[in-house]
């Protein structure tokens, strides 16, 4: 059997107040800035804090996270319980939901360790890039290369049989799996990402890839029981 030179972990952040707002569901009213960059629901919390019981008893040689709050939020609740105490979180620009760009003066490092304080951007990462059809919106094409640049970057650098764990978007997970498992947009590949699911896909030394599970939502069964039933 060839060496495994990575697991890779995917996750989408819990559920946020954008989730609730784009459901149509009945929410608190919320200040506009709070949906732009919307933190979790009490909901949100309880299914990050599941994500991250599940995933104690493994140590990531590695945890990035979009910048988003939302995405930090779940991470956090990961990085507190890894088994030889909390590990530190890594920020990749790229990693964002699509459609999103940075504030005017850039997302706030400093707002973001309020929530996980041992959190840095990772310095190696490709520069933070979003290219725009003439009506302004990021492109399908331009999203899937993205999400190869992340993959690529993560595959260069971890190839020892690490552990790593990426947070990110429902949407723009899509496209990291597409990356992930060398699938153009063409086919139209749409993949059910569940808030704090859990995605696992294994890189071998002889270049074969594996997705082990997608859209994994068995540690939220204690909370959200129909969960099986009506994805």
């Amino acid at each position: 059997m060839p060496e495994v030179q990575l697991n890779l972990y995917l996750t989408r952040h819990g559920q946020s107040w954008g989730n609730v707002r784009a459901d149509g569901d009945s929410a608190p009213r919320i200040a506009p800035e709070l949906l732009t960059d919307s933190p979790l629901t009490d909901l949100g919390g309880q299914q990050a804090r599941l994500l991250g019981g599940r995933l104690a008893g493994l140590r990531f040689d590695a945890i990035y996270c979009s910048p988003l709050y939302r995405a930090l939020q779940t991470a956090h609740e990961t990085a507190l319980r890894q088994p030889g105490g909390t590990a530190p979180i890594q920020l990749i620009a790229d990693l964002v939901e699509t459609g999103t760009l940075p504030p005017p003066d850039g997302w706030d490092l400093e707002k973001l360790r309020t929530c996980h304080p041992a959190t840095e951007w990772c310095a190696e990462a490709p520069a933070f890039g979003v290219q725009k059809n003439a009506e302004g919106e990021e492109t399908e094409q331009a999203r899937l290369l993205r999400a190869q640049r992340v993959i690529a970057f993560l595959r260069e650098r971890h190839h020892e049989g690490e552990n790593i764990l990426l947070c990110a978007h429902g949407t723009f997970n899509t496209y990291l799996l597409r990356a992930a498992l060398g699938l153009p947009n063409e086919n139209g590949f749409n993949f059910c990402q569940e808030n704090s699911n859990l995605n696992k896909i294994k890189y071998y030394e002889n270049g074969r890839v594996r997705l082990s599970y997608m859209n994994d939502t068995t540690h939220l069964a204690p909370l959200m029981p129909e969960i099986t039933f009506t994805l």
